[in-house]
Protein backbone atom coordinates (compact mmCIF):
# COMPACT_ATOMS: atom_id res chain seq x y z
CA UNK A 1 0.00 0.00 0.00
CA UNK A 2 1.22 3.46 -0.81
CA UNK A 3 1.02 6.60 1.27
CA UNK A 4 2.17 10.19 1.41
CA UNK A 5 5.81 10.73 2.15
CA UNK A 6 6.62 12.74 5.29
CA UNK A 7 7.76 15.68 3.22
CA UNK A 8 4.63 15.59 1.09
CA UNK A 9 2.42 15.48 4.19
CA UNK A 10 4.23 18.47 5.66
CA UNK A 11 3.87 20.33 2.38
CA UNK A 12 0.13 19.59 2.29
CA UNK A 13 -0.34 20.88 5.82
CA UNK A 14 1.61 24.01 4.95
CA UNK A 15 -0.54 24.59 1.88
CA UNK A 16 -3.72 24.17 3.94
CA UNK A 17 -2.46 26.65 6.52
CA UNK A 18 -1.59 29.11 3.76
CA UNK A 19 -5.04 28.74 2.22
CA UNK A 20 -6.71 29.25 5.62
CA UNK A 21 -4.60 32.33 6.30
CA UNK A 22 -5.44 33.71 2.87
CA UNK A 23 -9.13 33.09 3.44
CA UNK A 24 -9.02 34.84 6.83
CA UNK A 25 -7.18 37.76 5.26
CA UNK A 26 -9.74 37.88 2.48
CA UNK A 27 -12.55 37.89 5.04
CA UNK A 28 -10.95 40.78 6.91
CA UNK A 29 -10.46 43.00 3.89
CA UNK A 30 -14.16 43.80 3.28
CA UNK A 31 -14.61 44.59 6.99
CA UNK A 32 -11.60 46.93 6.93
CA UNK A 33 -12.90 48.61 3.78
CA UNK A 34 -16.32 49.06 5.39
CA UNK A 35 -14.74 50.67 8.46
CA UNK A 36 -12.75 53.11 6.33
CA UNK A 37 -15.82 53.88 4.23
CA UNK A 38 -17.85 54.52 7.39
CA UNK A 39 -15.14 56.85 8.73
CA UNK A 40 -15.03 58.74 5.42
CA UNK A 41 -18.83 59.08 5.49
CA UNK A 42 -18.74 60.52 9.01
CA UNK A 43 -16.00 62.99 8.06
CA UNK A 44 -17.87 64.11 4.95
CA UNK A 45 -21.13 64.47 6.86
CA UNK A 46 -19.32 66.39 9.59
CA UNK A 47 -17.84 68.83 7.08
CA UNK A 48 -21.21 69.47 5.43
CA UNK A 49 -22.99 69.87 8.77
CA UNK A 50 -20.28 72.20 10.07
CA UNK A 51 -20.73 74.56 7.11
CA UNK A 52 -24.51 74.53 7.51
CA UNK A 53 -24.38 75.16 11.27
CA UNK A 54 -21.78 77.89 10.81
CA UNK A 55 -24.21 79.73 8.53
CA UNK A 56 -27.04 79.04 10.96
CA UNK A 57 -25.06 80.34 13.93
CA UNK A 58 -24.44 83.57 12.03
CA UNK A 59 -28.19 84.29 11.95
CA UNK A 60 -28.12 85.12 15.69
CA UNK A 61 -26.14 87.94 17.27
CA UNK A 62 -23.46 87.25 19.86
CA UNK A 63 -23.96 88.31 23.47
CA UNK A 64 -21.82 88.95 26.54
CA UNK A 65 -21.49 85.21 27.28
CA UNK A 66 -19.69 84.66 23.99
CA UNK A 67 -17.52 87.73 24.58
CA UNK A 68 -16.56 86.52 28.05
CA UNK A 69 -15.50 83.09 26.92
CA UNK A 70 -13.50 84.59 24.03
CA UNK A 71 -11.59 86.75 26.51
CA UNK A 72 -11.05 83.88 28.95
CA UNK A 73 -9.73 81.69 26.14
CA UNK A 74 -7.40 84.54 25.13
CA UNK A 75 -6.07 84.59 28.70
CA UNK A 76 -5.40 80.86 28.45
CA UNK A 77 -3.36 81.47 25.30
CA UNK A 78 -1.31 84.12 27.11
CA UNK A 79 -0.28 81.56 29.74
CA UNK A 80 -2.81 82.29 32.49
CA UNK A 81 -3.74 78.64 32.76
CA UNK A 82 -5.71 78.96 36.02
CA UNK A 83 -7.51 82.17 34.93
CA UNK A 84 -6.48 83.99 38.09
CA UNK A 85 -8.78 86.91 38.84
CA UNK A 86 -11.73 85.70 36.77
CA UNK A 87 -15.11 85.56 38.52
CA UNK A 88 -17.41 83.29 36.52
CA UNK A 89 -21.09 82.57 36.82
CA UNK A 90 -22.37 79.16 37.89
CA UNK A 91 -20.71 77.35 34.95
CA UNK A 92 -17.00 77.50 34.14
CA UNK A 93 -16.66 75.40 30.96
CA UNK A 94 -13.00 75.34 32.00
CA UNK A 95 -11.97 71.85 30.81
CA UNK A 96 -14.38 71.60 27.86
CA UNK A 97 -15.24 74.61 25.70
CA UNK A 98 -12.56 77.00 26.97
CA UNK A 99 -9.68 74.91 25.51
CA UNK A 100 -11.69 74.59 22.29
CA UNK A 101 -12.04 78.38 22.04
CA UNK A 102 -8.35 78.86 22.86
CA UNK A 103 -7.34 76.47 20.10
CA UNK A 104 -9.54 78.24 17.57
CA UNK A 105 -8.32 81.67 18.66
CA UNK A 106 -4.74 80.56 18.05
CA UNK A 107 -5.74 79.99 14.43
CA UNK A 108 -8.47 82.57 13.79
CA UNK A 109 -7.80 85.33 16.33
CA UNK A 110 -10.05 86.96 18.92
CA UNK A 111 -13.09 87.99 16.89
CA UNK A 112 -16.80 87.30 16.65
CA UNK A 113 -16.46 84.78 13.83
CA UNK A 114 -14.37 82.57 16.13
CA UNK A 115 -17.35 82.17 18.45
CA UNK A 116 -19.56 81.14 15.53
CA UNK A 117 -16.97 78.59 14.37
CA UNK A 118 -16.75 77.11 17.87
CA UNK A 119 -20.53 76.92 18.19
CA UNK A 120 -20.87 75.17 14.83
CA UNK A 121 -18.12 72.73 15.79
CA UNK A 122 -19.81 71.91 19.11
CA UNK A 123 -23.23 71.20 17.62
CA UNK A 124 -21.69 69.15 14.80
CA UNK A 125 -19.87 66.99 17.37
CA UNK A 126 -23.07 66.55 19.41
CA UNK A 127 -24.97 65.63 16.23
CA UNK A 128 -22.45 63.02 15.09
CA UNK A 129 -22.04 61.46 18.54
CA UNK A 130 -25.82 61.20 18.95
CA UNK A 131 -26.07 59.44 15.59
CA UNK A 132 -23.19 57.08 16.44
CA UNK A 133 -24.84 56.24 19.77
CA UNK A 134 -28.16 55.75 18.01
CA UNK A 135 -26.59 53.30 15.52
CA UNK A 136 -24.63 51.40 18.17
CA UNK A 137 -25.47 47.71 18.24
CA UNK A 138 -27.35 47.70 14.92
CA UNK A 139 -26.53 46.98 11.30
CA UNK A 140 -28.14 46.96 7.89
CA UNK A 141 -31.62 48.38 7.54
CA UNK A 142 -32.06 48.93 11.28
CA UNK A 143 -28.89 51.06 11.40
CA UNK A 144 -30.13 53.23 8.55
CA UNK A 145 -33.53 53.73 10.18
CA UNK A 146 -31.87 54.65 13.47
CA UNK A 147 -29.65 57.13 11.64
CA UNK A 148 -32.61 58.81 9.96
CA UNK A 149 -34.58 59.12 13.19
CA UNK A 150 -31.70 60.55 15.25
CA UNK A 151 -30.55 62.87 12.45
CA UNK A 152 -34.11 63.99 11.73
CA UNK A 153 -34.65 65.08 15.34
CA UNK A 154 -31.39 67.04 15.57
CA UNK A 155 -30.94 68.28 12.02
CA UNK A 156 -32.70 71.66 11.98
CA UNK A 157 -32.82 73.84 15.12
CA UNK A 158 -35.64 76.38 15.14
CA UNK A 159 -34.64 79.84 13.95
CA UNK A 160 -34.22 82.50 16.60
CA UNK A 161 -34.04 81.27 20.18
CA UNK A 162 -33.67 77.66 19.02
CA UNK A 163 -30.48 78.57 17.18
CA UNK A 164 -29.27 80.46 20.26
CA UNK A 165 -29.86 77.51 22.59
CA UNK A 166 -28.32 74.82 20.38
CA UNK A 167 -26.04 76.40 17.81
CA UNK A 168 -24.62 79.53 19.45
CA UNK A 169 -24.94 79.61 23.22
CA UNK A 170 -21.92 78.51 25.21
CA UNK A 171 -24.00 76.18 27.31
CA UNK A 172 -25.18 72.73 28.12
CA UNK A 173 -25.22 71.49 24.53
CA UNK A 174 -21.41 71.44 24.78
CA UNK A 175 -21.68 69.37 27.97
CA UNK A 176 -23.54 66.71 26.00
CA UNK A 177 -20.34 65.88 24.08
CA UNK A 178 -18.39 64.24 26.98
CA UNK A 179 -21.64 62.70 28.25
CA UNK A 180 -22.41 61.11 24.87
CA UNK A 181 -18.86 59.77 24.80
CA UNK A 182 -19.49 58.23 28.24
CA UNK A 183 -22.74 56.52 27.22
CA UNK A 184 -21.12 55.32 24.00
CA UNK A 185 -18.33 53.76 26.07
CA UNK A 186 -20.91 51.98 28.23
CA UNK A 187 -22.71 50.69 25.16
CA UNK A 188 -19.67 49.61 23.15
CA UNK A 189 -17.28 48.15 25.71
CA UNK A 190 -17.84 44.86 27.55
CA UNK A 191 -17.92 44.57 31.34
CA UNK A 192 -14.23 45.12 32.08
CA UNK A 193 -12.61 46.64 35.16
CA UNK A 194 -11.26 49.68 33.32
CA UNK A 195 -14.66 50.83 32.00
CA UNK A 196 -15.85 52.24 35.39
CA UNK A 197 -12.49 53.99 35.74
CA UNK A 198 -12.88 55.70 32.37
CA UNK A 199 -16.51 56.56 33.16
CA UNK A 200 -15.46 58.24 36.44
CA UNK A 201 -12.80 60.29 34.63
CA UNK A 202 -15.15 61.38 31.84
CA UNK A 203 -17.94 62.36 34.22
CA UNK A 204 -15.52 64.26 36.49
CA UNK A 205 -14.13 66.10 33.46
CA UNK A 206 -17.64 67.16 32.45
CA UNK A 207 -18.69 68.03 36.01
CA UNK A 208 -15.79 70.43 36.57
CA UNK A 209 -17.04 72.26 33.50
CA UNK A 210 -20.80 72.18 34.19
CA UNK A 211 -22.76 71.32 37.38
CA UNK A 212 -25.74 70.13 35.29
CA UNK A 213 -23.81 66.85 34.99
CA UNK A 214 -25.21 66.03 38.44
CA UNK A 215 -28.68 66.02 36.83
CA UNK A 216 -28.01 64.47 33.42
CA UNK A 217 -24.95 62.32 34.11
CA UNK A 218 -23.97 61.32 37.62
CA UNK A 219 -27.50 61.20 39.06
CA UNK A 220 -29.04 59.10 36.26
CA UNK A 221 -26.13 56.65 36.22
CA UNK A 222 -26.28 56.22 39.99
CA UNK A 223 -30.06 55.73 39.99
CA UNK A 224 -29.98 53.21 37.14
CA UNK A 225 -27.13 51.20 38.66
CA UNK A 226 -28.89 51.09 42.03
CA UNK A 227 -32.10 49.87 40.36
CA UNK A 228 -30.21 47.20 38.43
CA UNK A 229 -28.41 45.95 41.54
CA UNK A 230 -31.67 45.78 43.50
CA UNK A 231 -33.24 43.87 40.63
CA UNK A 232 -30.32 41.43 40.63
CA UNK A 233 -30.60 40.93 44.39
CA UNK A 234 -34.32 40.25 44.08
CA UNK A 235 -34.31 37.97 41.03
CA UNK A 236 -30.97 36.20 40.81
CA UNK A 237 -30.66 32.79 42.52
CA UNK A 238 -28.16 32.02 45.28
CA UNK A 239 -26.93 33.81 48.38
CA UNK A 240 -27.04 37.62 48.37
CA UNK A 241 -23.24 37.80 48.22
CA UNK A 242 -23.33 35.74 45.02
CA UNK A 243 -26.00 38.04 43.62
CA UNK A 244 -23.93 41.13 44.33
CA UNK A 245 -20.89 39.47 42.76
CA UNK A 246 -22.98 38.74 39.67
CA UNK A 247 -23.90 42.44 39.45
CA UNK A 248 -20.33 43.66 40.07
CA UNK A 249 -20.28 45.79 36.92
CA UNK A 250 -23.39 47.75 37.97
CA UNK A 251 -21.94 48.16 41.47
CA UNK A 252 -18.67 49.41 39.98
CA UNK A 253 -20.46 51.89 37.71
CA UNK A 254 -22.49 53.18 40.66
CA UNK A 255 -19.24 53.66 42.57
CA UNK A 256 -17.79 55.40 39.51
CA UNK A 257 -20.61 57.97 39.58
CA UNK A 258 -19.77 58.75 43.23
CA UNK A 259 -16.04 58.82 42.45
CA UNK A 260 -16.67 61.30 39.63
CA UNK A 261 -18.32 63.72 42.05
CA UNK A 262 -15.41 63.36 44.48
CA UNK A 263 -12.80 63.87 41.73
CA UNK A 264 -14.57 66.98 40.43
CA UNK A 265 -14.84 68.41 43.97
CA UNK A 266 -11.14 67.76 44.54
CA UNK A 267 -10.17 69.35 41.23
CA UNK A 268 -12.19 72.46 42.04
CA UNK A 269 -10.57 72.73 45.47
CA UNK A 270 -7.09 72.41 43.95
CA UNK A 271 -7.83 75.13 41.38
CA UNK A 272 -9.14 77.43 44.12
CA UNK A 273 -6.13 76.71 46.39
CA UNK A 274 -3.75 77.61 43.58
CA UNK A 275 -5.49 80.96 43.14
CA UNK A 276 -7.49 80.08 40.05
CA UNK A 277 -10.85 81.29 38.82
CA UNK A 278 -13.84 81.71 41.13
CA UNK A 279 -17.27 80.27 40.33
CA UNK A 280 -20.32 82.07 41.73
CA UNK A 281 -22.95 79.46 42.48
CA UNK A 282 -26.47 80.61 41.72
CA UNK A 283 -29.34 79.78 44.11
CA UNK A 284 -31.25 76.61 43.25
CA UNK A 285 -34.50 75.65 44.95
CA UNK A 286 -37.81 73.92 44.33
CA UNK A 287 -40.79 76.15 43.73
CA UNK A 288 -43.66 75.79 46.19
CA UNK A 289 -46.86 74.09 45.00
CA UNK A 290 -48.80 77.36 45.12
CA UNK A 291 -46.33 79.02 42.73
CA UNK A 292 -45.84 76.22 40.22
CA UNK A 293 -48.26 77.86 37.80
CA UNK A 294 -45.62 80.54 37.23
CA UNK A 295 -43.36 77.83 35.79
CA UNK A 296 -45.93 76.67 33.23
CA UNK A 297 -44.46 78.80 30.39
CA UNK A 298 -41.23 76.81 30.76
CA UNK A 299 -42.98 73.89 29.06
CA UNK A 300 -42.97 75.94 25.87
CA UNK A 301 -39.21 76.20 26.14
CA UNK A 302 -39.06 72.41 25.96
CA UNK A 303 -40.96 72.68 22.68
CA UNK A 304 -38.61 75.45 21.63
CA UNK A 305 -35.51 73.30 22.12
CA UNK A 306 -36.99 70.72 19.70
CA UNK A 307 -37.98 73.44 17.21
CA UNK A 308 -41.70 72.99 17.90
CA UNK A 309 -42.60 76.25 19.67
CA UNK A 310 -45.45 77.57 17.52
CA UNK A 311 -46.49 80.46 19.81
CA UNK A 312 -46.74 83.73 17.90
CA UNK A 313 -45.74 82.23 14.54
CA UNK A 314 -47.51 82.28 11.22
CA UNK A 315 -47.10 81.16 7.64
CA UNK A 316 -44.20 78.86 6.78
CA UNK A 317 -42.67 79.24 10.25
CA UNK A 318 -45.85 77.95 11.87
CA UNK A 319 -45.93 74.99 9.47
CA UNK A 320 -42.29 74.14 10.26
CA UNK A 321 -42.97 74.33 13.99
CA UNK A 322 -45.88 71.91 13.64
CA UNK A 323 -43.67 69.55 11.64
CA UNK A 324 -41.12 69.66 14.45
CA UNK A 325 -43.78 68.46 16.85
CA UNK A 326 -43.06 65.02 15.38
CA UNK A 327 -39.73 65.09 17.24
CA UNK A 328 -41.44 65.76 20.57
CA UNK A 329 -43.98 62.99 19.97
CA UNK A 330 -41.34 60.47 18.92
CA UNK A 331 -39.15 61.19 21.96
CA UNK A 332 -42.19 61.04 24.24
CA UNK A 333 -43.16 57.69 22.72
CA UNK A 334 -39.64 56.39 23.26
CA UNK A 335 -39.65 57.53 26.90
CA UNK A 336 -42.96 55.73 27.49
CA UNK A 337 -41.62 52.53 25.97
CA UNK A 338 -38.38 52.75 27.96
CA UNK A 339 -40.37 53.20 31.18
CA UNK A 340 -42.67 50.29 30.35
CA UNK A 341 -39.80 47.95 29.45
CA UNK A 342 -37.20 49.49 31.77
CA UNK A 343 -35.38 46.27 32.66
CA UNK A 344 -35.49 45.01 29.09
CA UNK A 345 -33.65 47.91 27.47
CA UNK A 346 -29.90 48.42 27.60
CA UNK A 347 -27.97 50.26 30.29
CA UNK A 348 -27.34 53.21 27.95
CA UNK A 349 -31.05 53.47 27.13
CA UNK A 350 -31.96 53.44 30.82
CA UNK A 351 -29.49 56.22 31.60
CA UNK A 352 -30.65 58.34 28.65
CA UNK A 353 -34.30 58.02 29.67
CA UNK A 354 -33.68 58.88 33.33
CA UNK A 355 -31.46 61.84 32.36
CA UNK A 356 -34.15 63.32 30.09
CA UNK A 357 -36.87 62.96 32.73
CA UNK A 358 -34.71 64.45 35.51
CA UNK A 359 -33.61 67.38 33.36
CA UNK A 360 -37.18 68.30 32.36
CA UNK A 361 -38.65 67.79 35.84
CA UNK A 362 -36.01 69.87 37.60
CA UNK A 363 -36.42 72.55 34.94
CA UNK A 364 -40.18 72.75 35.40
CA UNK A 365 -40.27 72.40 39.20
CA UNK A 366 -37.42 74.70 40.26
CA UNK A 367 -36.32 78.29 39.81
CA UNK A 368 -34.35 77.14 36.75
CA UNK A 369 -37.61 77.59 34.81
CA UNK A 370 -36.81 81.31 34.71
CA UNK A 371 -33.72 80.58 32.60
CA UNK A 372 -33.63 80.21 28.81
CA UNK A 373 -34.22 77.01 26.86
CA UNK A 374 -30.52 76.14 26.81
CA UNK A 375 -31.03 74.74 30.34
CA UNK A 376 -32.62 71.67 28.71
CA UNK A 377 -30.46 71.56 25.58
CA UNK A 378 -29.03 68.17 26.56
CA UNK A 379 -32.39 66.45 26.04
CA UNK A 380 -32.16 66.97 22.26
CA UNK A 381 -29.16 64.68 21.53
CA UNK A 382 -30.19 62.35 24.36
CA UNK A 383 -33.76 62.16 23.05
CA UNK A 384 -32.60 61.64 19.46
CA UNK A 385 -30.38 58.70 20.42
CA UNK A 386 -32.99 57.18 22.75
CA UNK A 387 -35.83 57.42 20.23
CA UNK A 388 -33.76 55.78 17.50
CA UNK A 389 -32.53 52.96 19.74
CA UNK A 390 -35.75 52.11 21.58
CA UNK A 391 -38.24 52.47 18.76
CA UNK A 392 -36.26 50.66 16.08
CA UNK A 393 -35.44 47.84 18.49
CA UNK A 394 -39.14 47.54 19.24
CA UNK A 395 -40.05 47.49 15.56
CA UNK A 396 -37.44 44.86 14.75
CA UNK A 397 -38.37 42.69 17.72
CA UNK A 398 -42.03 43.40 18.33
CA UNK A 399 -43.76 43.27 21.69
CA UNK A 400 -45.48 39.99 20.94
CA UNK A 401 -43.70 38.38 18.00
CA UNK A 402 -45.74 35.75 16.22
CA UNK A 403 -44.73 32.14 16.62
CA UNK A 404 -43.30 30.94 13.33
CA UNK A 405 -42.34 27.37 12.56
CA UNK A 406 -38.60 26.68 12.56
CA UNK A 407 -36.85 26.81 9.23
CA UNK A 408 -35.92 23.49 7.66
CA UNK A 409 -32.47 22.27 8.58
CA UNK A 410 -29.88 23.55 6.17
CA UNK A 411 -32.06 26.47 5.04
CA UNK A 412 -29.60 29.37 5.06
CA UNK A 413 -31.97 32.04 3.78
CA UNK A 414 -31.74 35.26 5.82
CA UNK A 415 -34.83 36.03 7.91
CA UNK A 416 -37.30 38.49 6.42
CA UNK A 417 -37.27 41.82 8.27
CA UNK A 418 -40.45 42.49 10.24
CA UNK A 419 -43.13 44.44 8.43
CA UNK A 420 -42.89 47.29 10.95
CA UNK A 421 -39.20 47.70 10.24
CA UNK A 422 -39.75 47.61 6.47
CA UNK A 423 -42.33 50.38 6.80
CA UNK A 424 -40.23 52.39 9.25
CA UNK A 425 -37.43 52.99 6.76
CA UNK A 426 -39.40 55.04 4.21
CA UNK A 427 -41.38 56.63 7.06
CA UNK A 428 -38.24 57.86 8.80
CA UNK A 429 -36.82 59.08 5.48
CA UNK A 430 -39.99 61.02 4.78
CA UNK A 431 -39.89 62.58 8.26
CA UNK A 432 -36.34 63.80 7.70
CA UNK A 433 -37.23 65.29 4.31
Amino acid sequence: MGGLRAGAETQTMTDRAAVAAGTAEGDRRPAVRRRWARLAAYLLAGAILFVAYLRLSGTYALNSDSANILLMAHDLLRGHLLLRGWHMSDVSFYPTELPQYALLESLLGVKMQTAHVAAAMTYTLAFLLAVILARSGSSGRAAWVRTLIAAGIMLAPQFGLGVFALDLSVGHIGTSVPLLLTWLLLDKRPARWYVPVLVAVLLAWALVADPIVYVVGIGPLGVVCAARVLRALADAPGHWTQRVAGAWFDVALGAASVAAAVLAWAASKVIAALGGYVVSRLPFYFVGPHHLHHNAPAAWKVLQIFGANFAGLGGIWLALAFLHLASVLVVGWALARAARRFYRVSLADQVLAVAIVLNVLLYLLTNAADEAAHEVAVIVPFGAALAARVLVSALSRGDDPPQTPPAPEGDARPPTPPRGLRLAAPGAGGAVL
